[in-house]
C-alpha cells in the first residue's frame, strides 16, 4: 500500500471514529443542558471540572502530547530489537514521571481546594448561595482525573508512534457514553418537580450530586483504560526514571515548547471562565457550550489528519527532504479545505444550534449570545485547523522553540484582548466578546506557524496553500452567509424545528461550499476527492511495516489525540 494512501486511510478511520465521538460529544452537552442546565448548578460544575483539565494541561499536557510521538516514531519505525528496546526505556520513564508529578499535584491542589474554587468563582460565590462549599466538594472528586489523564495520553501517544489511531479516537466516546449516563441518572435522582434554575444548591440531595459528581471523573476513567492495547503493543512497559541515552535531552526540548503553549491555553481558559463569572448566571456554561461546538469541525476534521500525519513527518529524512514537502504540500492544502468547511457549516447553524441549546434548558429560545458567537467563531477554524497539523510539523523536525512562539504569540493576544472585549461589549454578550478574541488569536497563531514553517521547511512544503486558502476562505463566507440566512427565515420555536433548520442551513452551505471551492481550486478537490475514494474500501489505519520491520501485535488499536476540555 503507498504510503500516501495508507496516511489518508488513516485519516478516513480517524476521522470516521472521532466523527461517532463528536456526536456522542454533542449528545453529551445536550443531555447536560437538559438535566443540569446554565444555571448556578451548572456553573459551578464548570469552573470545579475545569480544575484538573488546567492543572494536567500546565503540569504535564504539553510535555506529553507533542514530545513523545517524535522521540518514539524513529527507533520504532527502524523495526530493530534496539530501537524497540530504546522507545521502551524512554516511554517507560516518561509514563513513571509523570504519574508521580500528576498524583502530587492533584494532592497539592487537594489541600488548596478551597482557596482555589474561590478565585475561580468570583463573583459567583454571592450569587449563588452554596456555591463554594460545593465546589469544594466537586473538586475533591474530580482531582483523580489529573493522573488518569496523563496515563491516557502517555499510552496514546505511545500507539500513535506505532502509528496505531483508534484507541484515542473512541477514548472521547468511551469517556461521553459515561458521563451522559451520570447526567441522566443525576437528574432522574432529584426529587420530583425540582426547578434546578431556583433551588438553592444546599438542597440538592447529596446522593444525586455524588452521581453528577464521580460519573464525570468515571468518565476519564474509561478514557484511561481505552488505550489499555497501548500495555501489548511494541513498547514494554516497566518502572523507569531515566530515559534512553540522548532522549532526555530531545524530551526536554520539545517538553518545554509544549509546556510554554499550554500555559498560555490554560490561562486563557481559566480567565474565560473567570470573566464569564463575573457576568450573569449561565454564562460559564454558555461559553462552555460554545467552546464545544467549535471544537467539533476542528476535531473532525482537522485533528484526525495532523494525528495521522504526525509519526510520518517524524520519521521523514529531514526538514528539507523533498519526502517531507511533499507530504506536508498536501496535508496543509487538505486540512484548510477541510477547516473552511466547517467554518461555512458552523456559521450557517449558529441560530438553529443555539436555539437548541437554550430551548433544550428550558429558556424562552432566544438564540442571541450564543448564535453570534458561533459565527464570530468561524473564521478561526482556518488558523486553529493549520496549527493542529504545523506545530506537530514543527515538532517532527526539531523546531519546538519556533513552535511554541507562534503559537504563545496567539494564545497571548487572545489573553490580552479577552478582557477588553469583554469591558467593551454589553454583559449579555461575554460568550461573543470571548469567541472573538480566540478568533483573533488563533488567526495570528495560524500566520505565524506559516511563516516558521516556510523558514524552517522551505517554500516547497506549503505549495499550493494560498491557493487553498483563499478558496476555502471565499467558499466559507459565500456558503456560511447563505446558510445564516436560510436559517434566520425558518422556524425555531420548538428543538425538533431548530434541528430540522439546522439540517436544511447546513446542507445549502454544505452544497453551495463544494461549488464555490470547486470552481475557484477544482486541482485540489478533485486530488482529494480521488484519494479518498481510493482508500474508503480500506479496513483499518495500520501504515505498512519499514523494511524489515518486524510484526506488531494485532490488536487492532490505532490512536488520536482527544480534547479533555
Amino acid at each position: 500500500m503507498r504510503p500516501v494512501r495508507t496516511l489518508a486511510a488513516a485519516a478516513v478511520t480517524v476521522a470516521a471514529i472521532t466523527v461517532l465521538a463528536r456526536v456522542a460529544g454533542f449528545g453529551r452537552v445536550v443531555v447536560f443542558s437538559d438535566a443540569v442546565g446554565d444555571n448556578c448548578l451548572g456553573d459551578v460544575y464548570n469552573t470545579a471540572n475545569l480544575v484538573p483539565n488546567v492543572l494536567f494541561e500546565v503540569v504535564a499536557g504539553g510535555m506529553l502530547a507533542g514530545a513523545l510521538v517524535p522521540v518514539l516514531a524513529g527507533p520504532l519505525a527502524a523495526g530493530t530489537a534496539e530501537g524497540r528496546e530504546r522507545a521502551s526505556r524512554t516511554a517507560s520513564a516518561v509514563l513513571t514521571w509523570a504519574v508521580l508529578a500528576l498524583v502530587l499535584v492533584a494532592v497539592l491542589t487537594a489541600v488548596l481546594a478551597r482557596p482555589v474554587a474561590d478565585l475561580l468563582l468570583q463573583d459567583k460565590g454571592t450569587e449563588c448561595p452554596g456555591a463554594l462549599p460545593l465546589a469544594v466538594g466537586m473538586l475533591y472528586v474530580f482531582l483523580p482525573q489529573v493522573p488518569l489523564y496523563g496515563v491516557a495520553v502517555v499510552l496514546g501517544g505511545a500507539l500513535q508512534a506505532q502509528r496505531r489511531f483508534t484507541a484515542s479516537a473512541v477514548a472521547p466516546l468511551a469517556s461521553s457514553l459515561v458521563v451522559m449516563a451520570a447526567y441522566a441518572v443525576f437528574a432522574a435522582a432529584l426529587p420530583g418537580g425540582t426547578d434546578l434554575a431556583s433551588a438553592p444548591l444546599s438542597s440538592l440531595p447529596g446522593g444525586a450530586l455524588a452521581v453528577l459528581t464521580w460519573g464525570t471523573t468515571l468518565g476519564v476513567l474509561a478514557m484511561a483504560l481505552t488505550h489499555a492495547p497501548a500495555l501489548r503493543s511494541q513498547i514494554r512497559w516497566r518502572p523507569a526514571l531515566r530515559p534512553a541515552p540522548g532522549d532526555g535531552a530531545a524530551l526536554r526540548r520539545l517538553a518545554l515548547a509544549g509546556l510554554t503553549i499550554l500555559f498560555a491555553q490554560q490561562a486563557v481558559a481559566v480567565t474565560a471562565v473567570a470573566l464569564a463569572n463575573d457576568r450573569a448566571a449561565g454564562s460559564v456554561t454558555q461559553w462552555g457550550w460554545a467552546w464545544t461546538l467549535f471544537l467539533l469541525p476542528y476535531a473532525v476534521l482537522a485533528v484526525p489528519v495532523a494525528t495521522a500525519v504526525f509519526p510520518r513527518l517524524a520519521a521523514a529524512s529531514g526538514p528539507r527532504a523533498p519526502d517531507l514537502a511533499a507530504l506536508l504540500a498536501s496535508t496543509a492544502r487538505l486540512v484548510t479545505l477541510a477547516s473552511a468547511a466547517g467554518a461555512a457549516g458552523l456559521a450557517a447553524a449558529a441560530l438553529p444550534i443555539a436555539a437548541f441549546f437554550l430551548l433544550g434548558d428550558g429558556s424562552p429560545g432566544d438564540p442571541g449570545d450564543l448564535a453570534t458567537a458561533l459565527v464570530v467563531f468561524a473564521p478561526a477554524l482556518l488558523g486553529y485547523g493549520l496549527t493542529a497539523l504545523l506545530v506537530r510539523t514543527l515538532y517532527a523536525v526539531g523546531r519546538g522553540r519556533a513552535a511554541a512562539v507562534a503559537a504563545t504569540a496567539g494564545w497571548l493576544l487572545v489573553l490580552g484582548a479577552a478582557p477588553l472585549l469583554v469591558l467593551a461589549l454589553p454583559p449579555e454578550r461575554v460568550v461573543t466578546a470571548l469567541a472573538l478574541a480566540h478568533t483573533l488569536g488563533l488567526t495570528l497563531a495560524g500566520v505565524l506557524l506559516v511563516i516558521a514553517v516556510r523558514r524552517a521547511c522551505g517554500v516547497a512544503a506549503l505549495a499550493g496553500l494560498p491557493r487553498a486558502v483563499l478558496a476555502g476562505a471565499v467558499a466559507a463566507l459565500l456558503a456560511g452567509g447563505a446558510g445564516h440566512g436560510v436559517a434566520s427565515v425558518l422556524p425555531l420555536a420548538t428543538t425538533s424545528q431548530a434541528l430540522v433548520a439546522g439540517v436544511v442551513a447546513g446542507a445549502v452551505a454544505g452544497l453551495l461550499w463544494l461549488a464555490v471551492v470547486a470552481l475557484l481550486d477544482r486541482r485540489d478537490v478533485a486530488a482529494l476527492a480521488g484519494r479518498f475514494a481510493r482508500v474508503l474500501p480500506v479496513r483499518g489505519a495500520r501504515a505498512p511495516r519499514a523494511e524489515g520491520a518486524q510484526p506488531d501485535e494485532r490488536d487492532g488499536s490505532h490512536e488520536q489525540d482527544g480534547s479533555r476540555r
